[in-house]
């Protein structure tokens, strides 16, 4: 039987919370195929892996209400493509994701769980590049990215990307996801 692992003490801590570099998200994505194994891996091995999914150009800030934030750096059009899933991670079951936190740091564990959401499936999803600052906007008028990673309206120049996470994250449907968030925050 596998040793099992649980992440606590994320919300008491006051750990940095960094802008990641190329190097963190390729380790992730590495270490993320190595726990689920390349066949069952929703992210493939490739050549180009310090890249991201975005397909527009875009800025990683800080914003003084939401934190690490996603900022586009030119005018985006409605139904344009923001992000591909490329580099969007699936745990099918709670073995694979603890197999993944156990290889990778307290804080980057915390991240994970931070940026982590269930879907209806059944699993558990997290990006694994810059898409994981992309935040949750309060109101219609403040969401600008849709559910289907594509501009819901024309997004101008400096303007933060938020989406509706209301729209993809199935809450409490996932109980052993929930356990191990719960947990951690």
């Amino acid at each position: 039987t596998e040793r099992r692992m649980v992440v606590t003490g994320c919300s008491q801590s006051n750990y940095l919370k960094p802008i990641y570099n190329e190097t963190t998200w390729s380790f992730l994505r590495r270490s993320y195929r190595e726990a689920v194994g390349e066949e069952a891996s929703a992210i493939y091995s490739k050549d180009d892996d310090d890249e991201t999914g975005f397909q527009v150009p875009y800025e990683v800030r800080y914003s003084p209400v939401r934190g690490r934030s996603i900022f586009v750096t030119e005018p985006v059009k409605r139904g344009r493509l923001i992000w591909s899933s490329d580099y969007d991670a699936g745990f099918r079951n709670e073995r694979s994701l603890r197999r993944f936190l156990r290889m990778i740091s307290w804080e980057l564990r915390c991240e994970i769980l931070l940026w982590a959401y269930p879907v209806d499936s059944g699993q558990a999803h997290v990006a694994l590049d810059d898409a994981s600052f992309v935040n949750h906007g309060e109101s219609e008028r403040e969401i600008n990215y849709g559910n289907n990673d594509r501009a819901i309206r024309d997004i101008e120049a400096g303007e933060e990307l938020l989406m509706n996470y209301t729209e993809f994250i199935a809450y409490d449907t996932v109980d052993w996801f929930d356990e191990i968030r719960a947990a951690a925050w």
